[in-house]
């Protein structure tokens, strides 16, 4: 009898997919399963532990391509993320991958292998084999578990020879800390030399090579101890030496398994989505958290935005206000001719002196120190409006002054045009005889007017700041 295990990585369709293994096709179509017996095989798997195919549908049973990717994500998720930074960082960000490129690729996928003890013609029992094989799997978790980790296998009893495909994979530790899939580095941690030292490292002499027999001289002592006479003559070629029947039927497989690998049942797609949110979930709370941010930035600014605009429409409601305010007061200044008809000649130079100075003083350091005041309000860095809105209302601010100043201009012509000598000796020779006693009180009325007229437009224009500031 022989006992056969055999390697392999890929083939000429590609790295080897678990999808054949854990029977996530339907098997109906395919001649040399036995659809009778599917339901005979067991699986296993390092998440679930063992399942058979009356788990398959459930919820939360997961296949061995979901589980695999599961425990790359797991063990070497960081040292591909980190790896990726450092391809950004050195200007090569076209060199980066997913997790999932790492486990399609040849060299970092896993191995598969396969243990059988027989041929279709003569074979040990199953139970038997079970039995070699999980004393098999104890002894190679123990020797060489710390670099090697047996993912998922199955045991196939519904093909002409019971045999187990299990798939395992090797990894190491890095320089820069970090755990990544590395064959060659993992053996060398774990004790494997060259089979001939003397030579250099080649196709056939290799730590794997070593690790080979090692595993298969581990797998025959079993067999030994539990009473199995076999052939301990080596076989080479991976799956393809099996015996003849049993190797067309696994290019069947194979075949088989290409072509369905696009077919998923509906519960299948349900589970890897579940797996897949799962695994994305620490970078989906990340994302989360930084939208809920912005989003509640993008609300500030845009209720600040809003407050900014209605203030800056108000402080032009407000400007027109003022505007119209001037206007009166120039109005007003046109009148004080009439006032000074009632003005002694004594009191006429004070008067035209008092009235014109009062007016100019007020307009050049109230109005102008206010509207000063409203642009460099405006300009403040806490005022959200965007810069045409502001370079409006600072426009609108500026025709205000130039309408000051030509009122004061205005002022200044009157007050020249009344101290002119023909002027004030007419003006002078027609109140003589007026109601003297008046003059005083006249323009302590005006004066008071015009204080108190100051005095509200500068309250009003107070409030009106607290109000949008608040």
């Amino acid at each position: 009898m022989k006992g056969t295990r055999h390697n392999g990585r890929s083939g000429k369709n590609g790295v080897y997919n678990p999808l054949h293994n854990d029977r996530r096709f339907n098997p109906e179509h395919s001649e040399h399963i036995d659809n009778e017996r599917v339901r005979q095989n067991i699986y296993w798997d390092c998440y679930q532990g063992y399942t058979t195919m009356e788990d398959k549908g459930k919820e939360n049973n997961f296949s061995f391509e979901q589980i695999e990717l599961a425990f790359y994500e797991e063990h070497y998720g960081n040292y591909v993320m980190k790896q990726n930074e450092r391809h950004v960082k050195a200007r090569h960000p076209d060199r980066c991958k997913e997790v999932e490129d790492v486990w399609k690729n040849k060299k970092t996928c896993p191995e598969e292998s396969i243990y059988q003890l027989g041929t279709i013609d003569e074979h040990a029992s199953v139970e038997t084999l079970i039995l070699v094989f999980d004393e098999f799997k104890k002894e190679f978790d123990e020797r060489f578990g710390s670099n090697v980790h047996i993912i998922d296998w199955s045991l196939h009893m519904d093909e002409a020879t019971p045999h187990i495909h299990e798939r395992h994979v090797f990894d190491a530790t890095n320089r820069y800390g970090e755990i990544e899939p590395k064959q060659e580095t993992a053996l060398e941690e774990l004790g494997f030399e060259l089979p001939d030292p003397e030579k250099k490292r080649s196709k056939t002499n290799n730590r794997k090579v070593a690790f080979d027999s090692a595993c298969r001289t581990m797998f025959l002592n079993i067999c030994k101890r539990h009473g199995l006479e076999l052939d301990e003559e080596p076989s080479y070629g991976g799956r393809k030496y099996l015996e003849k029947q049993d190797y067309i039927r696994m290019k069947q497989k194979e075949e088989i398994a290409d072509q369905q690998e696009t077919i998923l049942m509906q519960i299948d797609k349900v589970n890897e989505n579940r797996l897949e949110l799962a695994k994305q979930s620490r970078y989906v709370r990340a994302n989360e958290e930084i939208i809920q941010s912005q989003e509640e930035k993008i609300k500030q600014q845009d209720t600040e935005f809003a407050n900014n605009s209605d203030r800056i429409f108000k402080q032009g409601d407000l400007i027109e206000e003022q505007k119209n305010q001037l206007e009166k007061l120039t109005l007003e200044i046109d009148d004080i001719e009439s006032l000074l008809q009632d003005v002694s000649d004594v009191a006429y130079e004070k008067a035209v002196e008092e009235v014109t100075n009062e007016v100019m003083i007020k307009t050049r350091q109230d109005d102008i120190q206010l509207i000063e005041g409203t642009k460099n309000w405006i300009d403040q860095p806490q005022r959200k409006a965007s810069e045409k809105e502001k370079n409006y209302a600072k426009n609108r601010l500026d025709g205000v002054i130039k309408k000051i100043m030509k009122a004061m201009t205005a002022v200044q012509t009157v007050k020249d045009s009344l101290l002119q000598p023909k002027t004030k000796v007419k003006v002078v020779n027609e109140i003589k005889e007026k109601a003297r006693p008046s003059i005083m009180s006249r323009l302590a009325e005006k004066k008071k007017e015009l204080a108190e007229r100051e005095a509200n437009k500068k309250n009003d224009l107070k409030k009106s700041w607290n109000r949008d500031d608040r």
